[in-house]
C-alpha cells in the first residue's frame, strides 16, 4: 500500500530498478543463476523514477517473487524495460498495470546488447506466469513496444491486454527473441493485442501487434486486432530462424501492413506455422496477401478448421512464396481480394475446403458459405451451409480419425463446428417414489426426438448412463434406488445433436417416523405447477 515515486539509479548497471530492485545478494553475478526470494509486492504504485535498466521495477536473477496489484507508470529507462525489467527470474505477476512508459535506448550497452526494447515490460531468460496485465501505451525507443522478450524465457501470459504500444522498429506490442526450445516458449492465453503500431525501421520485418525472431511461440484463444505495420505483418510477423508460431482458436482481425502479410507474415527465413480454428478476417496489406503470407520452407506449415475472409491484397488473401509448403484443410477461403488463394511461387495444397473461385483437390467446394452474419463478424455457420458436414475428420488420409469433436456425420469446414442450442427449462419435480422431469419443446427445424440421459456420475463417464429416447417433452422415473444421487440431462436431434442442458440431481433418502411425529392436521394445497403438465 505505498507510492514510490522519484526514483533514481543510473549508476547502477545492469541490475536497475528506478523505485524497487529485488535482487539476488550477489548482484555481480551474471551468469543467469537465480537466488531464492520470496518478496511478495501488493497493492504499489511505481511512477515517476528513472534507472539503466527497469524504469519503475526491476526483478533481478530472484526466483519467487510474487506481484500483484500494480500500477506502474511514467517511469523511463535509459536501455531495456520502460516499466519493469525482468532478468534470469521466476515470476507471478497479476493484476498488473504497466502504462505511458518509455524505453529511452542506444545502440549498445555495456553488456554488450542492442538496446531500446521493451517500452513496458522486458524479460529476458525469465520464467514464471503473468495474469491480468494491462500494458498500454508504453513506447520503446527500438523493439517491443508493449513487451520484449528474449533468450529462452519461458513464461505464460494469460487474460490480458497489450494495447495503444509503439515501436520505431520491430513489433508494436510483442517483441519476441531466441524462444526456440521445445521447453523455452512464451505461451500467450487470452490476450487480446490491439492496436499497436510498429513504425518504418531499418530492415523489413516489423510486426504491428507481435514480431518474432528464432521464436516458437504458442498463442490459444488470443485475439490480434486493429494493429499496424509500415512494413510487414500488420498483425503478426515471424521472422527467421527455426520459428514456427501455434495459433490455436485465434481471431486476427483488422490488422494492417504497407507492404505483405496484413494478418500474418512468415518470412522466407522462418521455419512454418500451424493455425487451428482460426479466423482471419478484413485484414489487409500493400502487397501480396492481406490475410496469411507464409514463406518458412523448413517443414510444412499447415491451416485446419479456419476461416480467412475478407482480407485485400495486392495479390490474394493466403500466398505461399519462397518454395514452402502449405496444406489447407477443411477450412473456408472466401471473399478476399483479388483471389483467395495464390501458391504459384509455392507449394499449395487444399482438401475438404470451400475456396472461392475452386481449388483442385479432394472434397473442395466453391460455394458461397452462408455465414450467420458476415457483415457484423459472426462466421458461425447457418443451417443451409453447404459447408457443414463437409470437411474430414481424417487429415493425414491414415484411415483413423484425427478429429473426434464434432456434430453430425463429418467435421465443417470453418472455425465454427456448428451447433443446435441446448433446451430451455429443464425441471425437476421429485415425489417420495419416483421423478417427473420436464423441459421446454424443442422448435428446431427437423426435429425428431429427445435424448434423456441418466448416471450416477456428475460427468456421466461412469459406464452408468441410461439413455431414453423421447418424442415428448415429459418423463416420470420410477426406477430409482433409494439414497443414490442420480444425475439427468437432456439433449435432442434435429440433423444435428443439439447442445447438453444443464445437469440436475436427484436423492431419494427413506423418512423415518415415529409415534411422536405424525401429523395431526391434514390439508390440500394448491397443485404445482399450475397449469397441469399434460399428464396430470
Amino acid at each position: 500500500n505505498l507510492t514510490l515515486t522519484g526514483g533514481y539509479s543510473e549508476g547502477h548497471g545492469c541490475t536497475g530498478g528506478g523505485a524497487l530492485l529485488v535482487t539476488a545478494n550477489d548482484t555481480e553475478n551474471m551468469d543467469w543463476e537465480m537466488e531464492t526470494n520470496l518478496a511478495v509486492l501488493d497493492n504499489l504504485i511505481i511512477e515517476n523514477s528513472h534507472s539503466h535498466n527497469g524504469g519503475g521495477l526491476s526483478l533481478f536473477r530472484v526466483d519467487g517473487p510474487t506481484v500483484s496489484n500494480l500500477i506502474v507508470r511514467n517511469n523511463t529507462a535509459t536501455l531495456m524495460g520502460g516499466g519493469i525489467f525482468v532478468y534470469a527470474s521466476d515470476v507471478t505477476m497479476s493484476g498488473i498495470e504497466i502504462s505511458d512508459n518509455y524505453c529511452i535506448g542506444t545502440y549498445a550497452d555495456d553488456c554488450g546488447n542492442d538496446c531500446g526494447h521493451g517500452g513496458g515490460l522486458f524479460l529476458n531468460q525469465s520464467w514464471g506466469t503473468y495474469d491480468e496485465m494491462n500494458i498500454h501505451d508504453n513506447t520503446a525507443s527500438m523493439n517491443g513496444g508493449g513487451v520484449w522478450s528474449s533468450f529462452g524465457s519461458a513464461w505464460t501470459m494469460s487474460n490480458s491486454i497489450v494495447k495503444d504500444n509503439v515501436a520505431p522498429y520491430l513489433g508494436g506490442g510483442f517483441g519476441f527473441w531466441n524462444h526456440n526450445s521445445e521447453d523455452m516458449n512464451a505461451t500467450l492465453i487470452n490476450v487480446t493485442i490491439e492496436d499497436n503500431v510498429a513504425q518504418a525501421g531499418w530492415f523489413i520485418g516489423h510486426g504491428g501487434g507481435v514480431w518474432a525472431n528464432n521464436s516458437n511461440t504458442v498463442f490459444e484463444n488470443c485475439t490480434i486486432r486493429n494493429n499496424t505495420s509500415n512494413n510487414n505483418g500488420g498483425g503478426v510477423n515471424y521472422w527467421g530462424g527455426s520459428s514456427w508460431p501455434e495459433f490455436y482458436g485465434c481471431t486476427i482481425m483488422g490488422n494492417s501492413a504497407s507492404a505483405e502479410g496484413g494478418g500474418v507474415y512468415l518470412a522466407a527465413d522462418a521455419a512454418g506455422l500451424t493455425m487451428e480454428r482460426c479466423v482471419v478476417a478484413n485484414n489487409s496489406s500493400g502487397a501480396w496477401a492481406g490475410g496469411v503470407t507464409v514463406g518458412g520452407n523448413q517443414g510444412t506449415s499447415t491451416i485446419t478448421n479456419c476461416t480467412i475472409v475478407g482480407n485485400s491484397g495486392a495479390a490474394s488473401g493466403v500466398e505461399v512464396f519462397n518454395g514452402a509448403t502449405l496444406v489447407i484443410q477443411n477450412s473456408i477461403l472466401w471473399d478476399n481480394t483479388p483471389i483467395n488463394f495464390d501458391d504459384q511461387y509455392g507449394n499449395g495444397f487444399a482438401y475438404y475446403s470451400d475456396i472461392g473461385g475452386g481449388y483442385d483437390g479432394e472434397g473442395n467446394i466453391d460455394a458461397d458459405p452462408l455465414f450467420t452474419n458476415e457483415n457484423s463478424g459472426d462466421y458461425t455457420l447457418t443451417q443451409d451451409s453447404p459447408c457443414k458436414d463437409a470437411g474430414t475428420a481424417d487429415l493425414d488420409g491414415d484411415g483413423v480419425d484425427d478429429i473426434t469433436d464434432y456434430n453430425g456425420s463429418a467435421p465443417d469446414m470453418g472455425a465454427f463446428e456448428s451447433t443446435i442450442a441446448a433446451l430451455e427449462g429443464f425441471t425437476l419435480y421429485p415425489s417420495s417414489t419416483y421423478v417427473i422431469l420436464t423441459w421446454d419443446p424443442a422448435t428446431e427445424d427437423g426435429f425428431q426426438y429427445y435424448l434423456l440421459e441418466r448416471s450416477t456420475d456428475e460427468e456421466f463417464t461412469d459406464g452408468n448412463t441410461v439413455s431414453n429416447f423421447l418424442m415428448i417433452n415429459y418423463y416420470e422415473d420410477n426406477s430409482l434406488e433409494y439414497d443414490t444421487e442420480y444425475f439427468y440431462r437432456v439433449s435432442f436431434y434435429a440433423g444435428d445433436w443439439s447442445e447438453l442442458s444443464e445437469v440436475l440431481s436427484v436423492t431419494l433418502e427413506w423418512m423415518d417416523v415415529d409415534g411422536n411425529q405424525l401429523p395431526t392436521v391434514y390439508a390440500l394445497h394448491q397443485n404445482y405447477p399450475n397449469p397441469f403438465n399434460p399428464v396430470t
